[in-house]
């Protein structure tokens, strides 16, 4: 969508469709959602189950644990997500905040697989 709050209302939109229809499945808040306060407007709105939190998006360390944590005393499933062209000292800081936090889900870093960083 154009915008973030285009983005939000058409997530809504396809969670409440495919919540009506038996639709099994999650949507993720990601594009347009890039910083602590995106993540509270699409949290607030229901807009996702899954938020895809992005450090290197972000652009600091506190501000993706504040969104992480702040998710998670909503009840939202969280997705720790690394980078494919990070390093492996930004892999090993993911990994300590990941024990902070405990996402649901972490995007192996760097690489962005399941195997690559190991």
């Amino acid at each position: 969508m154009p915008d973030r709050s285009s983005q939000i209302a058409k997530l809504r939109e396809l969670r409440s469709l495919m919540r009506a229809a038996g639709v099994r499945g999650h949507l993720v808040a990601d594009h347009w959602c890039l910083s602590y306060e995106d993540h509270v407007a699409f949290a607030e709105a229901g807009a996702a189950d899954f938020h895809a939190v992005r450090p290197l998006a972000m652009g600091s360390f506190h501000e993706a644990v504040d969104a992480l944590l702040y998710l998670k005393r909503r009840g939202l499933k969280t997705w720790l997500s690394g980078t494919g062209t990070g390093t492996d000292r930004g892999g090993q800081l993911l990994a300590h905040m990941a024990l902070a936090t405990h996402p649901d889900l972490m995007t192996a870093t760097p690489g962005g697989g399941v195997d690559e960083a190991h």
